[in-house]
């Protein structure tokens, strides 16, 4: 599972503006510049021409980032992408402080127990969902989402794990941005279609997608719940369907409902329910 990166045409600039201090402006440009390419590693030179920032002072900035851990810098190829720090900088915004680290601990324990990859994705103000964590299995598996990374808010596994716990006011808000699109010979782009399996994922406490975003990818998704039953993080596991074939999907589901409520259990002192 991984974002598409914005051609050249889809971008966005960011300019400063004239108000602030210009090194920080021009910091949050870069930030916001690596968000909207996806987080693809991107080199000083793209940078600096797409944001019209002088080289020199780019490369200093890039550089400064890096050594905070706020940028990821790759030496081979000497691209850079969003950094760690602020993954941990994310967590201390969550309003109960430590639901990241309890997810990141119970999604360690999911990998290890089942030997997949088990990723993290907290929703943002635009309605992607972003990958937080990343915890492997004890043999390294090849999946292609990385930290940072963004998945659209109608992403399979992710928009039905997530949109099952919303009304349907959101979710008509939803699908009247975003849409349904056919990425894949099974996607669900009918909107009663994508209602009904909404009531599924609900009823069973995870959603599950059979080749529904790339063909030749299943994953289980499932929400990390507030006490009032609204989502706040998903724990997802997907990969290629050889190794997540569908006979064995409604295990993991299990086990990732069972750590989504040992989460919420660890962050909110009770335990959430995570079917009906």
């Amino acid at each position: 599972m991984v974002s598409r990166a914005k051609t050249p045409g889809e971008r966005r600039t960011r300019r400063p503006g004239r108000e602030g201090v210009p090194a920080v402006l021009h910091t949050v440009s870069i930030l916001r510049y690596l968000q909207e390419v996806g987080n693809r590693p991107t080199p000083m030179m793209e940078i600096a021409r797409a944001l019209e920032i002088n080289t020199s002072t780019c490369f200093n900035i890039l550089r400064t980032l890096a050594a905070q851990r706020i940028l990821n810098y790759d030496e081979d190829t000497r691209r850079y992408t969003l950094g760690m720090a602020l993954i941990e900088f994310a967590s201390l915004v969550d309003s109960h402080g430590h639901l990241l680290a309890a997810a990141q601990a119970h999604a360690d324990a999911v990998a290890r127990d089942v030997n997949q990859v088990c990723l993290i994705f907290r929703k943002t103000e635009d309605d992607a969902f972003l990958v937080v964590g990343k915890a492997e299995g004890r043999q390294p598996l090849k999946v292609t989402a990385t930290l940072g990374d963004r998945i659209p808010p109608n992403g399979a596994v992710v928009a039905k794990a997530w949109y099952s716990w919303c009304g349907d006011e959101e979710v008509d808000r939803m699908i009247a941005l975003h849409g349904l699109p056919a990425r894949a010979p099974h996607s669900i782009t009918g909107m009663l279609d994508f209602k009904r399996e909404l009531a599924r994922t609900r009823a069973r406490g995870f959603s599950i997608s059979v080749g529904e975003y790339y063909e030749e990818h299943n994953a289980v998704g499932c929400a990390v719940l507030s006490p009032q039953s609204e989502p706040l993080l998903l724990l997802v596991i997907t990969g290629f369907a050889s190794l997540i074939p569908v006979q064995s999907m409604a295990a993991l589901g299990r086990r990732l409902r069972a750590a989504a409520d040992a989460v919420a259990a660890d962050v909110f002192g009770t335990t959430t329910e995570g079917t009906t």
